[in-house]
């Protein structure tokens, strides 16, 4: 029996310290190939594809080229594409991967229009134009889609967030430790985060990971006036659920004679 006390208890600490551990710059460079600027783009003669603006943040949930974003990021479209620029729905990826400094990025552009959406947990999935994982364009094993952990994670862990805050056009990582956990404002019986890091505007659909590098959360909104240096996360439970509801469905392709 106390060999079997001391087994439990050395299992338990094992696991604790596995999400005890900060986050590395090794599940950083991992999560950067998950996530996606969502941009208002359109074609210049000279130039080629442009950027008016980079509205929020989404990250690749499975390998038909589907990313998950907040549900209102979608909503920002009127305040970058105008009569005189029109724009169109986008993201874009590096030729060469994020995480190394490049004066002149060279990216390709992908389109999206086909989005399911849920006002009530303010989530989005959308699908590509093109499957970016099948693209001859985009290099392959540069992309690749998160995995989740649905599992209520305990405060004091050890958490991050990376996205394309402030119309960066590179990704921005934070780190912070779980505040606190809520009850979600869109889901009954659901849970969120409160992280102990401010995010910056255009963070919003960030993929929250922990140090195993599995998505726990989406940012959705930062604390303001008494709740400033706060972010608030929806969880990865409620993100699988929405999931489930909207499956991934392959397009008919029509067949002429």
């Amino acid at each position: 029996m106390k060999h079997f006390a001391i087994f439990a208890l050395l299992l338990f600490t094992a696991n604790c310290g596995a999400e005890d551990k900060a986050i590395s710059v090794k599940t950083i460079a991992t999560i950067m190939r998950s996530i996606v600027p969502i941009v208002c783009a359109f074609a210049d003669a000279e130039k080629g594809g442009q950027v008016s603006g980079i509205i929020g943040t989404g990250f690749l949930i499975d390998t038909n080229g589907r990313f998950v974003t907040a549900g209102h990021v979608l909503d920002d479209w009127g305040k970058v594409s105008t009569p005189e620029r029109p724009c169109q729905p986008a993201v874009f990826f590096p030729d060469t991967g994020w995480g190394h400094f490049t004066v002149n990025i060279k990216v390709q552009f992908v389109s999206f229009s086909d989005c399911a959406r849920a006002a009530s947990v303010d989530l989005a999935v959308c699908s590509l134009a093109s499957n970016p994982f099948t693209s001859s364009r985009i290099p392959r094993g540069s992309i690749e889609p998160v995995s989740f952990d649905t599992e209520e994670k305990p405060i004091g862990t050890p958490i991050a967030f990376t996205g394309f805050p402030l119309q960066m056009n590179s990704p921005v990582a934070s780190q912070g430790i779980i505040a606190g956990v809520l009850a979600d404002p869109g889901e009954d019986q659901a849970f969120g985060y409160a992280i102990d890091k401010s995010a910056w505007p255009g963070a919003s659909g960030s993929p929250a990971y922990i140090s195993n590098g599995k998505v726990v959360g989406i940012v959705y909104a930062t604390g303001i006036s008494l709740g400033a240096g706060l972010t608030y996360s929806r969880s990865a439970s409620v993100i699988v659920d929405f999931l489930s509801k909207h499956p991934f469905a392959a397009k008919q392709e029509t067949i002429t004679h």
